[in-house]
């Protein structure tokens, strides 16, 4: 795909759901620094996760098992789970 496609969709989809929903929604384009800031605003306390990182695995029976594990998708340390 393309970014000129896929931003003309971007659009227009922006488009219908402020025109069909702006009393619920608001549907714009942002900046990371907007989204920080409007998550800071909630106030959210973040848990940490201490215990032990493992591997996923997404074994379908019909591949190589040793080939279904994968890990570092939700983590900020993928360097501690690679040495798992």
């Amino acid at each position: 795909m393309d970014g000129y496609r896929d931003y003309t969709n971007l659009d227009k989809m922006i488009d219908y759901i402020n025109k069909k929903y702006a009393d619920e929604y608001e549907v714009r384009y942002s900046t990371p620094s907007e989204y920080i800031d409007a998550i800071a605003k909630e106030n959210i306390t973040w848990p940490s996760k201490y215990d032990d990182l493992f591997p996923y695995s997404d074994h379908n029976g019909n591949q190589d098992i040793k080939s279904d594990f994968w890990t570092g998708y939700f983590t900020s340390k993928p360097n501690l789970k690679g040495y798992i």
